[in-house]
């Protein structure tokens, strides 16, 4: 079975709400949040695979010197199921991560990013374990 769950199939009901947060505190750097509260259930009130009933980001960035970003990261993603009869549950997850960020110029920048920080086992699928940790390096080349 591939997990996959074709959502143009069900008789669902959905509501939804979230919340997004964004200050930028000047000198003390800036700070996004969003939370998002999903209820999404088929006509048995059973909730549709893969859909958590909250889902959260929270980003605080700080210039720590001129052009030089640090970000720290914390997604979050409650239970969820991944089947139709609600059986099989994946558990929520915490994945912390952090980010530097360094522009040369407008147009180009290098960074460093790491995720799940804390090596939790992360499980955005079923039988699918994301990286128990992982960096990453590159270069974005903006083009106008």
């Amino acid at each position: 079975m591939s997990g996959q769950f074709d959502i143009e199939t069900a008789d669902a009901k959905e509501f939804n709400g979230f919340v997004n947060v964004l200050f930028h505190t000047g000198p003390y750097g800036v700070f996004y949040f969003n939370l998002d509260y999903y209820n999404i259930t088929n006509g048995d009130g059973k909730r549709l695979p893969y859909y958590p009933k909250f889902t959260g980001n929270l980003t605080y960035g700080y210039e720590l010197s001129r052009g030089l970003l640090g970000e720290i990261l914390f997604d979050y993603y409650s239970d969820r199921y991944t089947d139709i009869d609600n059986t099989n549950k994946l558990s929520s997850f915490l994945n912390l991560g952090a980010k530097l960020t360094y522009k040369i110029q407008d147009s180009f920048l290098i960074y460093l990013e790491a995720t799940n920080l804390l090596n939790r086992d992360i499980y955005y699928w079923n039988n699918y374990i994301e990286k128990p940790f992982d960096l990453l390096a590159g270069i974005n080349l903006l083009f106008d």
